[in-house]
């Protein structure tokens, strides 16, 4: 046992699996400091608020971001088919909910380990080039394993939503879109309060998409996938 822990430590610290490992070891530390109160998360049914940074992961979103995002980043030129295409890989990662903290720690886990696995096995050499071509095959194996592993936490969250969205009227309330697009496959939007805001997953009408900081109404609940629809709301414009 003790073998195979010095081989995995000895793998994990070659240049090829080392940016992911220092990844690994950013999460770790992110988990730790969520376990010691070192950062202060509150968890409202599948919607984490962090005040470290003020990032948003629980319908889906970490900092309000889409793909690739960390921190306060927003997802931006997603356009036509290719926002559409996104939104399908987001909604395959469970994204929306899942918090994505959770789903990007069981994709950097996964990640790792096949970046492990593959240069030991087909990387002899441990050449750079060859290791950036097994990225590909990396990522979407990852991908499909994180579908699955992260699939369980969903009855946990849902029924986390169901307790939080039945504390405070939603249906009717105007919002304002988060993320960088909100289609019929995927979004998320915030309802304004008196304290922070309540961040919803959202769905527009089909056909239409609404984009960052548009407003929007809630006109209903979908119970079975846990989302509100909305629809493009035009504020009255006073007379002069």
């Amino acid at each position: 046992m003790p073998e195979a822990i010095s081989i995995v430590l000895a793998e994990a610290v070659r240049l090829v699996n080392l940016p992911l490992t220092l990844l690994l070891i950013l999460v770790v530390l992110y988990w730790l400091l969520v376990i010691l109160g070192g950062v202060d998360a509150a968890v409202h049914g599948g919607h984490i608020e962090l005040d470290a940074g003020h990032v948003e992961g629980g319908h889906g979103d970490l900092g309000h971001a889409e793909p690739g995002a960390a921190g306060h980043g927003h997802g931006e030129g997603l356009e036509g088919a290719g926002a559409h295409g996104w939104g399908w890989v987001l909604s395959f990662l469970h994204l929306g909910q899942v918090p994505a903290t959770a789903v990007f720690s069981v994709l950097t886990l996964c990640l790792w380990t096949f970046s492990l696995l593959g240069n030991f096995h087909f990387n002899a050499g441990y050449h750079l080039g060859l290791a950036a071509a097994l990225l590909l095959p990396n990522l979407l194996v990852s991908v499909v394993l994180t579908h699955f592993l992260v699939l369980p936490l969903k009855p946990l969250f849902r029924m986390l939503n169901k307790d939080y969205d039945a504390a405070a009227p939603i249906i009717g309330q105007i919002c304002e879109v988060a993320t960088g697009h909100a289609d019929a496959h995927f979004g998320q939007a915030n309802i304004s309060t008196r304290g922070a805001p309540i961040t919803i997953q959202v769905r527009a009408a089909p056909g239409e998409v609404l984009r960052r900081g548009q407003k929007a109404m809630v006109v209903g609940r979908d119970e079975q996938h846990g989302f509100y629809e909305i629809r493009k709301y035009d504020e009255p414009q006073l007379e002069q």
